[in-house]
Order: structure tokens, then sequence, then C-alpha cells
């Protein structure tokens, strides 16, 4: 008996959508996984959105990410395992295995760890380059490169002049009046600081002055700017007066607008300067101290220099005990604690610290504060927490982040190669310093 059409019918469409979702099977696996993002260039600090299409469902993806720092390779490794609809969401996505628990969009740039590797050429040290091993056997079946820009591509720099030797003043292209902040770094002298710093905070619509205040030359280095001090020995708060003058007679500053932005021994400078000095409107002192430290350097006396002077004057000063041996240790490359001459002199000079202690309860402005207990290189811990008491008990508005895990780097922004309590103060500290100065500085 001949099949009738209406029969063979049945079994043509069966095969027809048989046919048709074979193909888009086959299709959807011909895609190759790859990285999206929603930008290459991220300004640095600000989140990276990273993810991974066209996975399988619940593939395991080991995730490398390298780049160059300070001249040497780093790299970090983590394992996700992919949603159910081949997507991986590198912000929102647990890891399997990973150098740090939980989720953290940042974990795979901060997690980092220095190779004996040769860096690749032509590796610039603000990118990040990311691959993806999905079938375990080391080779990469999807790359991408993030930049982590330090600053925008439209800033503009001009020197201070004589007047203020090594200085900067750097801001957005164009004509408007915007709000400005000075950057004084800590120990290591020059500019190194100001010039990490300042591009961040530029970039986001303030104009930035970069103020080295003295130039060491530490083990037998050139040293940066001849003109300023080679020690740390009297440093002039007074210069913070006249920051505030020159940026006052610019017609691109907003002049009841300043900030004072100090990293460790910058602290003293800004917070000592903020409490002689009017005209500054808010202040931010990361791993800060809360009294005036004895000074070194070529030219100084054992336990007769002050680091800082006001009016001409040396200030009252905390002295060390064992500094010279510490430093004497780091020279030779040996584990040195710099943190622990400074202990000791605040124990063995307690009658010495109420001339010494900076006097925040002067400093009507708000104070941005961040502290680590675990800081080797100094109690900034400790120190924050007497300067939040002490603007406390004066009623004063401080912003403080302290944590009892960190150490002294918490000055960046989460996305350069450190350890997981800095990263996690970072993570927390930058956002909310940008909205401390957002509000304090932006009319």
């Amino acid at each position: 008996m001949k099949p009738t059409i209406k029969k063979l019918m049945i079994p043509l469409l069966v095969l027809a959508f048989t046919l048709e979702t074979a193909i888009a099977e086959e299709t959807s696996r011909g895609k190759s996984p790859a990285f999206t993002s929603a930008a290459q260039t991220v300004l640095s600090g600000a989140p990276v959105d990273l993810q991974m299409t066209n996975l399988e469902p619940h593939a395991r993806v080991n995730i490398t990410a390298e780049r160059v720092f300070y001249g040497k390779l780093y790299r970090s490794t983590a394992t996700f395992k992919a949603a159910a609809g081949g997507s991986l969401n590198l912000a929102s996505a647990e890891p399997i295995s990973a150098p740090w628990t939980g989720v953290d969009r940042r974990g795979l740039f901060w997690s980092m760890t220095r190779t004996d590797e040769e860096p690749p050429e032509g590796w610039d040290w603000q990118e990040v380059y990311l691959s993806a091993d999905l079938d375990a056997d080391g080779s990469a079946d999807a790359s991408t490169m993030i930049t982590l820009a330090l600053g925008s591509d439209d800033l503009e720099e001009i020197a201070l002049g004589s007047d203020f030797p090594g200085a900067f003043f750097l801001r957005p292209t164009g004509a408007q009046p915007l709000p400005a902040v000075v950057v004084l770094g800590g120990s290591e002298g020059g500019d190194s600081a100001a010039r990490v710093i300042a591009p961040k905070l530029a970039s986001r619509e303030y104009c930035v002055v970069g103020r080295p205040y003295y130039s060491p030359g530490y083990y037998g280095r050139k040293r940066q700017f001849p003109t300023l001090p080679p020690a740390f020995h009297n440093i002039a708060i007074d210069q913070l007066e006249l920051l505030r003058d020159w940026l006052h007679q610019r017609d691109d500053v907003i002049a009841d607008r300043i900030g004072v932005f100090g990293v460790s021994k910058g602290t003293e400078l800004a917070l000592a300067g903020a409490s002689l000095i009017d005209g500054f409107a808010a202040i931010v002192a990361y791993v800060p101290s809360d009294v005036i430290w004895e000074g070194w350097g070529p030219g100084t006396t054992e336990g007769q220099s002050s680091c800082f002077s006001w009016r001409g004057e040396p200030l009252p000063f905390v002295p060390c005990v064992g500094m010279r041996e510490e430093i004497a240790k780091l020279i030779k490359g040996e584990p040195a604690r710099i943190r622990t001459p400074q202990d000791a002199g605040r124990a063995a000079y307690p009658d010495r610290i109420p001339a010494a202690r900076i006097r925040v309860e002067e400093i009507d402005e708000p104070i941005f504060i961040v502290g680590g207990d675990a800081d080797d290189i100094w109690d900034s811990g400790g120190m924050a927490r007497n300067i939040l008491a002490k603007r406390d008990e004066c009623g004063l508005t401080t912003v403080a982040i302290i944590d009892p895990e960190a150490g002294h780097g918490l000055s960046g922004d989460g996305y350069s190669p450190t350890d997981a309590a800095e990263a996690r103060v970072q993570g927390h500290a930058f956002p909310a310093m940008l909205a401390f100065l957002k509000r304090r500085l932006k009319p």
C-alpha cells in the first residue's frame, strides 16, 4: 500500500526540526570562547567589568593575569566555573580555587606575585594581560589585555618654578575652575608618590600640585632634586602656606576648595600644616603620624634634630631609639623593622609626646585617615586612633578606616600587587577617599 502524503509529512517535519537543532548547536559550539569588557582602557581604581562568553555550561576555566610591575613580571591564576548559560562574570563569580576567598573583582589584579621570568618585550606597566585555559593543558584558549591607565589622556602639566623645586601642577584641559589638591609623599623623597597619586586625582576633575619637599640620596643613588634638602631635617611647614597662596592666584583653581593629601611622612607635613595654616578645606592622611618625629640624614645629630620646622624654628619631636641600627640593616640588605625604634622612642620618652603631638583639634575641616595595626614602618593604626579620639573629643568630623591586619601600603587603589589585608583596605579606602574629597571640594 502506498503511503499517503499526510503520513510522509510527519517524519519530514521531525527530520527538519532535528537538523535545525543540530545546526544551531553546532553554530554555538563553533563560536570561540572570548573575553568581553565594558572598556579596554580603565582609569586605575575604577571597577573593571570583565566577562567570558561562549563557554561550555558549567565548564571549569583557569584564568591567568600577568603584568610588569617595577620591571619584574608578576602573575596570578584562579579557577572559575562557568554559568549554566556558558558565561562567566569575573566581577560576581566566586572562584573554585584562588589566592583569595569569596567574590572579588580585583582579585586577579592584586593577588599577582613576582616571578623569576623575564618580562616580555614591549609590555607597558599599565597593561594587564589575561588568558583562559579551558582544557587544563597550559595553553591559552582565549586572551585579552586591559589597560589600567594611571590618568586620562587630556591632562596638562606645568612646573611651578624655582620657588618650588621639583613641584608640578596637573589638571584636565579646559578653562573651567576646579578644586585643588596638594599631594605630599613619604620618606622615599622626590616626586615618585605624587607622580602616582596626582594623575588619578586630576583625571577625576581636580587640579593637583605634586610637591616634593626633600630629595635624599639613599644607597648611593643620584639625588632627584639637588636643590631640595638631602636630609629629613627641619623641613619647613611654611611651604604649604606659599603653595596655598600660589593656588589662590590661579584663575583655574577654586580658592576655597583646596585639599591636602599626605602619605606616611607626608601626613606629618599635611596635618601639622593644616593645624597651623588656614585655607584648606579637607585633609587626607594615609598611614598617618600623630606626632612630629626625630629627623635623620646628612648633617643631623642623633637625638637633636626635628623633622619639621615652623617660622624657622624646629618643632618639638619624639626621639627614636635605635634608628641608625635599623637603617644600617637596610643598607646591608638585612631584614629591618623601622617601626621598632619609633615604638621604643615613644616608650622611652613619654614626656616628649605632649609637646610633639600634632594639634589635630586645631583643624576645623574634616579629616580622612587610613591606618593599619600590622604596619612595620610605624604604628599607623595606633596613631590614627589617637587622632580620631582627640577629634571625637572635640566634636570634629573625621572619617577613619583602621584595619588590624593591614600594613603600610594602603594608599593604592586595590588593583596593584599586594597582600590580602592591604588589598582589602585599598579596595574600601580608595572609593571612600574619592567620595570624601567630592563632598568637601566639589562645589
